[in-house]
C-alpha cells in the first residue's frame, strides 16, 4: 500500500489529492509518519475487536436474559473508557524531534 506525501508549499491540487500533507518542510518527519500511522492502524484494530467482541458476548446474554439491563450499561461505559483509554496511548507517541 503506497502513500501519498505533498507540501504544503505545493499545489491545492496536489494537496487534496494526497493521503498526507506535511505542513512543516522537513522531509525527515516522513518516517515519524509511518510509525505513527502504524501505531494508530493497530489501536484502531484493537479497539475494533474489543468492541467487537463486547458486543457479541453482550448481545448473546442479553438476548439468553443473562445479562441485567444495568449490569449490560456499566460494561458498555467500562467498555467505552477502555477503548477511550486505548487510543489516548497514541499521545505518548515519541515526538518527531526524538527519534533518530
Amino acid at each position: 500500500m503506497s502513500t501519498t506525501v505533498a507540501m504544503a508549499s505545493g499545489a491545492s491540487v496536489s494537496m487534496e489529492a494526497a493521503d498526507v500533507t506535511l505542513y512543516n518542510p522537513d522531509l525527515r518527519l516522513v518516517p515519524w509518519l509511518q510509525h505513527l500511522g502504524r501505531r494508530t492502524h493497530r489501536v484502531i484494530q484493537q479497539n475494533l475487536w474489543w468492541t467487537f467482541g463486547y458486543n457479541a458476548i453482550g448481545l448473546g446474554l442479553a438476548v439468553a436474559g443473562l445479562l441485567h439491563p444495568i449490569a449490560a450499561v456499566v460494561i458498555m461505559t467500562l467498555s467505552s473508557i477502555l477503548v477511550t483509554g486505548n487510543a489516548f496511548r497514541l499521545r505518548r507517541t515519541a515526538s518527531p524531534e526524538a527519534l533518530p
